[in-house]
């Protein structure tokens, strides 16, 4: 892992004209998501390709409406000449398992001239829930089945049906029956708010398993639906138009590049395994290494300075900060201690990353540091287009930050996941954190030292450099306990 070291002139020299016209332009490059790749599609335009699906696969594989959903689902919504051939090889056992049989032959749904399948009883008959007696035309049942309850009772219980999980494969009330509600009987009888409710529930459940949709999964309710345009084996990284919320399409987590799904799997999974040894690191106060005073860090870099000597020095590898490059412990020590064993290379890892996500959970939460920086600059800017300016870059900046952040916190999954990665990785992650600490000191000084162009600059190599790493090709495979970085030029 240390290649780097012996490497870093080389790709100095390598890199230096590849960003260095970020400062140049102005302009931040960089950004979490490419939106060539995937967009956000309306509700509406969905249904429409769902119902295409439908029609292709009832017409194709002999199935009704109502069935065809559930097979789809199966078989991750894919209807490509692969899925045929599996579907007819193991027709019988999949009909089985979602209980579909009484549907393989179309020839008895087909009979109703009804479409959505909603019949109606010709004769008076008591409702098997509510036992009310029932006169002709007044209850409703599944034409497939024409099993009949009162209007009352079968829309309460579709309504019900509704809150609940699994509303694609809703059978009939009857505990004995397998007939399923397709969506159009939903629509026959429901009143249009809950009819709306039960068609995007209907939509998020076989989106679920689609291979290029998904349901932005925002905890604030939103009705984005992603769409990609290429499949990945991790990602890509996404972001829904209706919200702004970014987040990996593979997953659906906060977006983790350079790792990949699989290797943030491994990563909490690891962390879950060693739980109680890690819990003794859990503290936020270290002892300075120069007069052994208790330092407590709650947020920013890792420039530490000790408040009774004065002692500058790090706060990860607690060695003295007068010559010390931000990443040099962070990615080189990290070889070194291969010499402990794995598990002290994974708890200094696991260290480093944790510094990173308290770090950007402190930084999430200073919303009032950045108000008094604001009424700091109204008093020392002059001129309304100046402060304007400065806002916008320390609000880019505060963005930026958070990116390089997560960038980094995950590069330290995948140095630890990889022991072969290229020197071109090390350098990068060694590039974006020194750009990060750097934009930290800058914007870290009272408005009227603040040099905001230089911070303009030093954000976009960041944001440069932050794009370089989600490139990253990462090729994982756990089942040998290792992995490498391929990088893409």
């Amino acid at each position: 892992m240390n290649t780097s070291l012996s490497n870093r002139n080389e790709w100095e020299h390598c890199y230096e004209d590849e960003f260095s016209h970020s400062s140049d332009e102005g302009e931040l490059e960089g950004s979490v998501t490419d939106t060539e790749h995937f967009t956000t599609v309306s509700v509406e335009k969905v249904l429409c390709d769902l119902r295409s699906d439908v029609r292709k696969a009832s017409e194709i594989l002999g199935l009704s409406p109502e069935v065809a959903p559930l097979v789809l689902r199966r078989y991750n919504w894919r209807l490509d000449d692969d899925m045929l051939e599996r579907y007819m090889n193991e027709r019988t056992v999949v009909d089985e398992e979602l209980k579909i049989t009484m549907y393989t032959d179309m020839s008895e749904s087909s009979t109703s001239d009804c479409a959505s399948g909603v019949v109606r009883n010709e004769s008076s008959i008591v409702c098997p829930i509510c036992w009310d007696e029932v006169g002709v035309g007044m209850a409703v049942g599944i034409a497939k089945c024409s099993h009949f309850f009162c209007v009352d009772c079968f829309t309460s219980y579709l309504v019900h049906a509704v809150s609940r999980d699994d509303l694609i494969n809703r059978r009939c009330p009857r505990s004995d029956c397998y007939s399923i509600v397709g969506l159009a009987f939903f629509e026959a009888l429901l009143p249009a708010k809950e009819f709306d409710q039960a068609r995007r529930r209907f939509i998020s459940e076989c989106l679920i398993s689609h291979q290029y949709m998904r349901c932005c999964p925002n905890k604030i309710p939103c009705d984005g639906i992603i769409r990609i345009t290429v499949l990945h084996r991790s990602g890509p990284d996404v972001c829904c138009s209706k919200c702004g919320l970014e987040f990996c399409f593979t997953c659906r987590e906060t977006p983790h590049k350079p790792a990949t799904c699989e290797m943030l799997k491994k990563w909490y999974s690891m962390i879950e395994k060693d739980e109680p040894s890690l819990a003794l690191i859990k503290k936020t106060t270290k002892a300075c290494p120069n007069c052994s005073v208790r330092v407590e860090k709650n947020s920013g870099c890792d420039h530490m300075k000790c408040s009774k000597c004065l002692h500058n020095y790090c706060w990860i590898c607690l060695g003295p900060w007068v010559g010390h490059a931000a990443h040099r412990c962070n990615i080189e020590q990290g070889a070194t201690a291969m010499v402990g064993g794995r598990s002290q290379l994974f708890l200094d890892f696991y260290i480093r990353w944790k510094n990173h996500k308290e770090n950007i959970a402190a930084e999430a939460g200073s919303a009032q540091d950045d108000w008094e920086q604001v009424r700091q600059l109204t008093r020392v800017l002059k001129g309304a287009e100046v402060l304007e300016k400065t806002l916008n870059v320390l609000m880019e900046a505060r963005k930026v930050l958070h990116d390089c952040r997560v960038v980094l916190m995950n590069g330290c999954v995948v140095l630890y996941l990889t022991e072969m990665a290229e020197p071109t990785f090390h350098y990068r992650l060694q590039q974006l954190e020194l750009c990060m600490e750097e934009t930290i000191g800058l914007i870290k000084v009272a408005p009227e030292h603040m040099d905001i162009d230089k911070v303009k600059s030093r954000i976009a190599q960041a944001a440069c450099w932050c794009n370089a790493l989600r490139t990253e090709d990462v090729d994982l495979t756990l089942s040998a306990g290792k992995a490498s970085v391929k990088t893409v030029r």
